[in-house]
């Protein structure tokens, strides 16, 4: 059961426009004459607060519109969100390329690391755009310091 003083809340609670209505029945109950200066002033005000009723229930209206509207948006934006956050969990493997630059037509080339270091082999990066040579293992020159460390280990073993 409703507590007393909620009781009072509700009944208490009246929107403008019903505010208005009931000045109005109160002006009517005073029986002030509407050609009276008094009369024209209070009708007058009542005419205006009205009209303010009024244009509140529309902005209301509006708003309500409104708050539906960013509330889709908002589930709209969430689910890009998702589908980003997916698409950059994919480009996280991105971040670990390389990017190479083609000296010939400038083009940007994004190569695995392991390909350019891990190799055993001698490694040539071809342009996917012109099909220059942008890398070869001898730029690198980690192919020949591991080479020296394998003649420097077989000379040590004699």
């Amino acid at each position: 059961m409703a507590k007393p003083a909620e009781i009072k809340k509700e009944r208490t609670i009246m929107s403008v426009k019903e505010k208005v209505a009931y000045l109005s029945g109160l002006l009517d109950g005073l029986a002030y004459n509407k050609d009276s200066n008094e009369g024209k002033m209070f009708y007058g005000i009542l005419e205006a607060l009205d009209e303010i009723a009024d244009e509140i229930e529309d902005i209301k209206d509006d708003l309500d519109e409104l708050e539906d509207f960013v509330e889709a948006l908002d589930e709209d934006l969430e689910e890009l969100e998702d589908i980003l956050d997916m698409d950059e969990d994919e480009e996280d493997d991105d971040d670990e390329l390389v990017s190479l630059k083609c000296p010939s037509c400038g083009r940007m080339n994004m190569i695995e690391p392991e390909i350019l270091w891990e190799s055993d082999e001698e490694v040539e990066v071809l342009c996917s755009n012109c099909g220059a040579v942008i890398f070869t293992c001898d730029e690198c020159d980690e192919c020949d310091e591991d080479d020296e460390d394998d003649e420097d280990e077989e000379d040590d073993e004699d």
